[in-house]
C-alpha cells in the first residue's frame, strides 16, 4: 500500500466518522427544557425574566446544586418546581428568610410546592384552568403601581396564619399573598404565567416583579433555583465529557482511528535509518576546517588579517556607533566608553591594519588580542 493510498484511507475514514457522528447526533432525542427554567427560551420558560433582571442592575445567579444553599443571596425565585424539597432544605431556606431576605414562590402544583411551603402553614389547591385579566383594586402593589394583570392556569392558596396580606384574589380565593417571616418576607403566587417569557412582556407583569423585589436594592444578588427543574448535570470531568457527549465521542473515535492508521503503518516508528546518500554528506565544521587549511597552506595571511579587520570594524561600529573612517577612531570609542584604554585600542588597530607581511605566529597573536579585547568590552 503506497503512502498516497494510506492518506486517502485516513481522510475517507475521518469523513465517514464525521458523517456517522452527525447521524448519531440527529438520532439522539433532545431533552425538552423544563417549564419555568431560566435556560428555556420558549414561551413557558423564564429566560427573559432572568436576562431582564441581569440588565437592570441586579446580580443574577443560578442555583444548580442538589441541595439549595442560599448563601449571601438577597432574594430567591422558586418557580413551578417539579422536584420535592427535603424538610432540611425547606428549613434552611426558612432560616435564610428569617435573616432578612426575600423568598418568591410561584407555581400551580400543590404536590411539589407543598414541600417548600410546609414551614409557613400555607398550601396550594389543585389547578383551575382559568385565563383572565384581573383588575387590582386594593392599593398594595404600588411600587410601581399594578393596575391589571393577565393570569393563566390558576390555583388557589389556603392558609391558617393571620399575618397574611392578600394582594390578588379571584372569585374570593387568594392568588398572590405575602407575609413576614422573621426579618424577611415571603411572597407566594399560585400562578406562574406573569414570570414566563410570554407573560413578562404583558403590561402589569414587570411592575409585579418590581413590587416583589422592592426590598432588594439595585446591585443585590438574586438567585433562581434551577436544581428543582430536573436539569441534567454537566459532566464533572474531561473523561466523562469524552465518553458521554456526542462531540467528545467524535473526538475520541477520531483519535482511535488515527492511532490505528499509525499502527498499520508501523514503519513510522523506531529509529530512522539514514539513506546511503545522507551518510555521505559532510558536516558544516568540515568545510570550515578545509577552508582554514587551504588558507594556511596557501599563505594568504594578508587576506585573513583583512577579514578580521573588517569584522572588528563592524563590531566597533555596531557597539559604539562611530565612523570607521575617522583617524581618531580610538579616541571616539574612549569617549563613548570610559573603560576603554584609547592607547591600547589604537595599538590594536595599528596591528590589525599593518601592511607588512606577517608570520603565522604574529597573525595568531593579533587575532587573539582582538578576541580578548572584544570579550573584555562586551
Amino acid at each position: 500500500m503506497t503512502k498516497t493510498s494510506d492518506v486517502r484511507l485516513l481522510v475517507v475514514g475521518l469523513i465517514g466518522l464525521a458523517l456517522l457522528g452527525l447521524l448519531v447526533a440527529n438520532q439522539i432525542p433532545t431533552i425538552p427544557l423544563r417549564p419555568a427554567s431560566v435556560r428555556n427560551d420558549e414561551r413557558d420558560g423564564v429566560m427573559v425574566l432572568h436576562r431582564w433582571l441581569d440588565t437592570s442592575g441586579y446580580e443574577v445567579r443560578e442555583l444548580v446544586s442538589d441541595s439549595i444553599q442560599p448563601g449571601e443571596l438577597d432574594a430567591i425565585f422558586i418557580l413551578d418546581p417539579d422536584t420535592h424539597y427535603t424538610p432540611e432544605e425547606a428549613q434552611r431556606v426558612q432560616r435564610w428568610v428569617q435573616q432578612g431576605h426575600t423568598l418568591i414562590v410561584a407555581g400551580t402544583s400543590s404536590y411539589f410546592l407543598g414541600s417548600v411551603l410546609a414551614p409557613y402553614d400555607i398550601t396550594v389547591s389543585y389547578l383551575q384552568l382559568y385565563d383572565t385579566q384581573v383588575a387590582l383594586t386594593a392599593p398594595t402593589l404600588i411600587q410601581p403601581p399594578v393596575e391589571s394583570l393577565h393570569l393563566k392556569s390558576i390555583s388557589y392558596l389556603r392558609f391558617t396564619r393571620t399575618d397574611v396580606v392578600i394582594h390578588i384574589a379571584l372569585e374570593g380565593s387568594p392568588v398572590l399573598v405575602s407575609f413576614p417571616e422573621g426579618q424577611g418576607t415571603v411572597w407566594v403566587m399560585s400562578c406562574v404565567y406573569p414570570f414566563t417569557n410570554l407573560g413578562i412582556q404583558e403590561d402589569g407583569s414587570p411592575q409585579l416583579v418590581m413590587n416583589l423585589l422592592q426590598t432588594v436594592p439595585r446591585g443585590g444578588k438574586i438567585g433562581f433555583d434551577e436544581a428543582l427543574h430536573g436539569q441534567e448535570p454537566q459532566p464533572e470531568s474531561l473523561t466523562l465529557w469524552f465518553l458521554t457527549t456526542v462531540p467528545g465521542l467524535g473526538i475520541f473515535f477520531a483519535f482511535v482511528l488515527v492511532l490505528v492508521f499509525l499502527v498499520l503503518r508501523g514503519r513510522r516508528f523506531g529509529q530512522p535509518i539514514p539513506l546511503p546518500d545522507a551518510r555521505l554528506r559532510r558536516e558544516p565544521v568540515e568545510f570550515i576546517r578545509a577552508m582554514a587549511h587551504l588558507l594556511r597552506r596557501s599563505g594568504q595571511r594578508e587576506y585573513t588579517l583583512q577579514h578580521y579587520r573588517t569584522q572588528f570594524g563592524r563590531w566597533l561600529s555596531s557597539r559604539y556607533g562611530v565612523d570607521l573612517r575617522r583617524a581618531d577612531l580610538a579616541r571616539l570609542v574612549a569617549q563613548h566608553d570610559p573603560t576603554v584604554d584609547a592607547e591600547e585600542l589604537q595599538a590594536l588597530l595599528d596591528a590589525i591594519s599593518s601592511s607588512r607581511l606577517l608570520t603565522e605566529q604574529e597573525l595568531v597573536s593579533i587575532v587573539k588580542r582582538m578576541d580578548d579585547w572584544i570579550r573584555n568590552h562586551s
